[in-house]
């Protein structure tokens, strides 16, 4: 009978999206140093793989251009910050009783002034607008007044972040024209059966080889892969237990928040004005006595009235008169 190498369950539809795709690629950088027809495959056949897996590589940058687009934000809260400090050093400058710091004040505010809530404009026309006011302080005589204010060090991170917000949105430009492709589930879905029908071509081609030196060969092939395939998995674990970690953290945090409120104490006095009674059961009321008993009878479960009393009831005795328990017996 002839020997039997098996390739190991990858289990890769689990995997997040840049896993996924870096286990592709691994296993594609492998699995082609083979000659295709030795494990009865074509040229073609790669070639169509790599086409797959580029198709999932431009997913995957869809998917960073998100991200992207709050590295955007952040970015323009940068931008914000220097111009919310540029403008108001100089106009305290313009302020200053100091005459040399005052004149320079004064004569970079008429050029601030006409970008008066700049920082509160839409980032579109933002971008403009600051370009424009570098330039304006880009002058001999505004750059001299802005190092006599100690400024320009505002001015050069200004014209830094301004610059980063611009690529940045190139770039998220470049990614979302390729945005009419393949969605990310359905390429992962086309990749994961490439893979396993190159996988059980592989472990044919080494149950059928007659040649001993191309059966070794194949079976490194598999060791190979194996070993690739492990390496993924562990990466797996290590991502779902930060994952389950994250949500562990954050659970006691919401049962905080929506523990129920303490129950109000009852006052003695609104205590002693309502009857007692089980936890479960309404308060029982005085019944009337039955027809034919005797009047001393009836009395006795006519409840007490108050200090006003009308009709005189006997009282309980006082409380260090009180009957002795039978544990006091004992």
């Amino acid at each position: 009978m002839r020997p039997v190498k098996t390739i190991d369950e990858p289990g890769n539809s689990r995997f997040p999206l840049d896993l996924h795709l870096d286990y592709q690629q691994r296993l594609y950088g492998v699995i082609t140093g083979m000659e295709p027809r030795k494990i009865g495959l074509e040229e073609a056949d790669f070639l169509q793989w790599l086409t797959d897996i580029k198709t999932e590589e431009d997913v995957v940058r869809e998917t960073r251009a998100a991200k992207e687009s709050e590295a955007l934000r952040d970015k323009d809260a940068e931008r914000n910050e220097c111009l919310t400090g540029l403008f108001q050093e100089i106009r305290q400058a313009a302020r200053s009783p100091i005459v040399a710091r005052r004149e320079s004040g004064l004569l970079l505010k008429t050029i601030i002034d006409a970008y008066k809530g700049l920082q509160h404009q839409r980032r579109s026309g933002k971008t403009a607008h600051i370009d424009s006011l570098l330039r304006d302080l880009s002058t001999a005589e505004a750059a001299e007044a802005l190092k006599q204010l100690e400024v320009d060090t505002i001015v050069s991170l200004l014209r830094e972040r301004n610059e980063e917000f611009k690529s940045l949105r190139e770039v998220r430009s470049t990614v979302a024209a390729g945005a009419n492709r393949l969605a990310g589930q359905a390429i992962r879905k086309v990749n994961d059966q490439t893979l396993n029908t190159i996988f059980r071509y592989i472990e044919a081609a080494y149950i059928a080889s007659d040649n001993d030196p191309d059966r070794q060969v194949i079976s490194r092939l598999i060791d190979q892969i194996n070993q690739r395939t492990r390496e993924s998995k562990v990466s797996f674990k290590r991502i779902e237990g930060i994952r389950k970690k994250r949500l562990q953290m954050k659970d006691p945090a919401e049962a905080t928040d929506t523990k129920a409120p303490p129950k109000r104490k009852r006052s003695a006095a609104a205590a002693s004005a309502s009857p007692l009674m089980e936890p479960t059961e309404e308060a029982e009321t005085p019944q009337s006595p039955p027809m034919g008993t005797t009047e001393a009878a009836a009395s006795s479960v006519v409840p007490s009235l108050g200090p006003t009393g009308e009709a005189e009831t006997p009282q309980a005795p006082p409380s260090d008169t009180a009957t002795p328990t039978a544990d006091e017996r004992s």
